[in-house]
């Protein structure tokens, strides 16, 4: 295997888990969507999958229906491809915007890749983009590791499953995963990775991503 590095590609302020779990979870999208159906609140880079308190201008003018509580209006010079770049910026659009009874978790997503690779090999320009601070936090706790395209659509937990492959690809890797639907070990989601590339061929290629816990929310 080639070297392999985390790229920090940005940050962003997600739903407190228990505020999201049971009204976009229902049994049935569990169902489609996870290779493990009994995972209490999926983590995702995807933030279909875990909602981000800000709405981010891409989205809105695609038309995506945002969660309920997707009230901040995330700044448009300081976001890219969904993303915060600058963390005292997001913090401080959160503490302006947010109600006193706001709950969030600060998140940093990393693409785990060959430091050679190109913002035309990778798909998106967030690459050639700097980060404020430029290192994840070192009170950072990993969260796992997820699959997703460079528009970070998870192919993990955002791409539905067929009956077939709930039972084939669940019986050998839904073990793998952690309690969060992410996988533990980078080895593994490099390996699915490569199936999903398969198996999602219209969204291909997909990268691997490390999810990051920076710290409580500031208000």
């Amino acid at each position: 295997m080639s070297y392999m590095a985390g790229r920090l590609l940005g940050f962003d302020i997600r739903l407190a888990l228990e505020d999201y779990a049971t009204t976009l979870w229902s049994r049935r999208r569990r169902e489609i969507y996870l290779l493990n159906p009994d995972v209490d609140r999926p983590l995702s880079v995807d933030n279909a999958v875990w909602p981000s308190f800000f709405r981010f201008p891409a989205l809105i003018s695609n038309g995506v229906a945002p969660h309920p509580l997707t009230t901040i209006q995330a700044e448009a010079e300081y976001i890219d491809h969904e993303l915060w770049l600058d963390v005292s910026r997001m913090r401080r659009c959160f503490a302006d915007s947010a109600s006193n009874s706001s709950r969030g978790m600060e998140i940093g997503i990393e693409l785990i890749a060959r430091p050679d690779l190109t913002s035309d090999q990778f798909g998106s320009s967030i690459l050639e983009k700097s980060t404020a601070p430029s290192e994840l936090p070192t009170e950072s706790k990993l969260l796992g590791y997820d699959v997703a395209d460079a528009s970070l659509l998870s192919g993990l937990s955002n791409c539905s499953y067929s009956d077939e492959e709930r039972l084939t690809l669940g019986r050998k890797w839904s073990a793998k995963l952690n309690e969060h639907g992410l996988f533990a070990d980078l080895d593994s989601a490099l390996e699915y990775k490569k199936i999903t590339d398969v198996r999602v061929a219209e969204h291909a290629p997909f990268w691997v991503f490390s999810l990051y816990h920076l710290s409580l929310a500031r208000r």
